[in-house]
């Protein structure tokens, strides 16, 4: 196995559905392609059965993003945020998806005690509702935040993988640099939440560990904007890179970079080169 890369969404440069999107991915021989539900879960299943032949016939994994405004400390929103998981769950019926991603919520007025307490509560009672509903084979991503104001800390994302053993985390290393205020500069501080995944849940989360990757300009609120590689913003891929190369690891790296085709095959190609 090997770390593969992939998109956020339709390649720029096609203008089809995401039929023709894992199809151009294909065709750039990228091994990952995320489907971009952020508006809503909208595919019908024989687009997906679609989408599930072409990747079982070139192997290219296929994930999901939830819709962003999903959050599970807020119970005001918890029959909507239950829908959506619920329906990316169903598509994961008809496309078998590596991960279900999606941003756990806001701390809202809580301590971040009680509002990871109320998340995990919340995924729970969704994860329950699927299995009522005859779903099963699902892995649920909930992804690293980008704001301080988020649930989302490496922390918090292992202690809801240790309660929900549908969850594995989703890395999002632009989030993390915005969080840590510039903090991923050298191999350690990236070695530092894999080390911790592996420590405290286990080597096989490490299996097949889904990434986003982007730069990132960010205040002391957190991320403000994803932005394209080598473009003066870090964090710098190379280091990552180079981690990766080192340990062997085969992760997934989705590219949320506002050319996300270009700079997904240029981290393949900066991998690839070393």
């Amino acid at each position: 196995m090997t770390t593969v890369f992939g998109t956020a969404g339709i390649p720029l440069c096609c203008k089809g559905d995401n039929v023709e999107g894992i199809k151009q991915s294909i065709s750039m021989e990228l091994g990952a392609y995320e489907v971009e539900f952020v508006r809503g879960v909208k595919m019908s299943p024989l687009m997906a059965r679609k989408m599930q032949e072409i990747s079982k016939e070139h192997n290219i994994k296929v994930s999901c993003h939830a819709p962003y405004y999903l959050n599970c400390n807020n119970e005001e929103k918890y029959a909507m945020t239950e829908r959506q998981l619920i329906d990316c769950i169903k598509v994961n019926e008809d496309l078998p998806l590596t991960r279900i991603v999606f941003h756990v919520g806001y701390l809202m007025k809580d301590t971040r005690a009680d509002a990871l307490k109320h998340s995990i509560n919340a995924i729970k009672r969704i994860v329950d509702k699927a299995y009522l509903k005859g779903y099963k084979n699902f892995t649920l991503g909930p992804e690293l935040a980008g704001k301080h104001s988020q649930i989302g800390t490496t922390d918090e994302l292992i202690a809801i993988c240790k309660e929900v053993k549908e969850c594995k985390p989703v890395i999002d290393w632009a989030h993390l640099h915005a969080t840590t205020n510039g903090g991923l500069k050298k191999e350690k501080d990236f070695a530092k939440p894999i080390d911790q995944i592996e420590n405290e849940l286990g080597k096989k989360y490490l299996e097949g560990l889904h990434c986003h990757y982007s730069n990132i300009h960010y205040s002391d609120k957190g991320e403000l904007n994803h932005e394209k590689l080598d473009d003066g913003f870090g964090p710098d891929f190379r280091i990552l890179a180079a981690l990766i190369k080192k340990n062997n690891y085969n992760f997934t790296i989705i590219s949320e970079s506002p050319l996300i085709e270009q700079d997904a095959l240029k981290m393949k190609s900066i991998l690839e080169n070393l």
